[in-house]
């Protein structure tokens, strides 16, 4: 069977979430369920092609997150990138090291570290944030403005029911 291209992906994926909203039988919502896995897994091969630059993908999270947030605790931090405090901090001190954030250390409490993004930080995240959407651009450059506002609606349907 040959390889599914993204865009086939994208469209079955569509297609499955324009069907009808009646209840499902049990079977048939599992089997559903099957192919929405399967379909929402395939998408991480998007983000192969995603440039990387100089971050990993768990440091533009974290960058990115800072940078909406203004400053965050590590434990904060910890909890935005599912990370456990110990590999936040290692994730803090290489942001560090490359000037992409600053700690601060709360004069009411010295025990508690805040972080916040650099000027740098800010312009790398600006550049790989500019570049992922030139490549998202391109890869779904088939999709309609309609077709590429209702796979933003499904997506961010799909991101409030598993976030809450």
């Amino acid at each position: 069977m040959q390889r599914q291209t993204t865009w086939h992906k994208v469209q079955r994926v569509t297609e499955l979430m324009s069907a009808p909203r009646e209840q499902a039988h049990p079977s048939k919502r599992q089997e559903t369920l099957g192919q929405l896995d399967r379909a929402l897994g395939s998408l991480d091969e998007i983000y192969v092609h995603l440039p990387r630059g100089s971050l990993t993908p768990t440091q533009f999270q974290a960058l990115r997150y800072l940078a909406e947030g203004g400053t965050s605790t590590i434990g904060a931090l910890s909890r935005a990138t599912q990370s456990t405090a110990s590999t936040t901090t290692g994730l803090a001190n290489r942001l560090e090291e490359q000037h992409l954030v600053q700690r601060s250390y709360p004069e009411t409490d010295r025990r508690t570290v805040t972080l916040a993004v650099t000027p740098e930080g800010i312009h790398e995240l600006a550049v790989l944030t500019a570049e992922r959407i030139d490549t998202l651009d391109r890869m779904l450059a088939r999709l309609s403005d309609d077709d590429l506002f209702r796979l933003f609606g499904y997506v961010a349907m799909v991101q409030w029911v598993v976030t809450g």
